[in-house]
């Protein structure tokens, strides 16, 4: 086997779990984020916000990490359960009586997923 053909079989088989990874969009994915808060949702939700860095990371784009069957993001979790909150809303509901602190938390998280208010 010459190296195209390896790199030929190598891309097509990550290719291959790209499409699986993100024709299940129905697919119910366990999140562990901070290490204190589960979450169970959908891949749909988590794609939802398009062109987002979280639309990226559960699309198939990124490499996870799975621990215990749990995906493991380093993030706040009082904070993400929030944004999770606004997703679920499709945006519509914007928290309004934050502390300046936490709001201050939130606008940083939708920046760091790259997701507009």
């Amino acid at each position: 086997m010459n190296r195209l053909d390896s790199i030929s079989k190598r891309w097509l088989k990550a290719n291959s779990a790209v499409a699986q990874v993100s024709s299940d969009q129905d697919e119910l994915v366990e999140l562990n984020v901070g290490g204190t808060y589960k979450f169970t949702t959908t891949r749909k939700l988590l794609t939802c916000a398009k062109g987002s860095l979280l639309e990226q990371t559960f699309s198939g784009a990124h490499r996870l990490k799975i621990k215990d069957g749990q995906i493991f993001l380093d993030r706040d979790g009082d904070i993400f359960k929030i944004l999770m909150n606004m997703l679920r809303s499709e945006g519509n509901l914007f928290p309004k009586n934050l502390d300046p602190y936490t709001r201050e938390l939130l606008d940083a998280e939708l920046k760091y997923w790259k997701i507009e208010p």
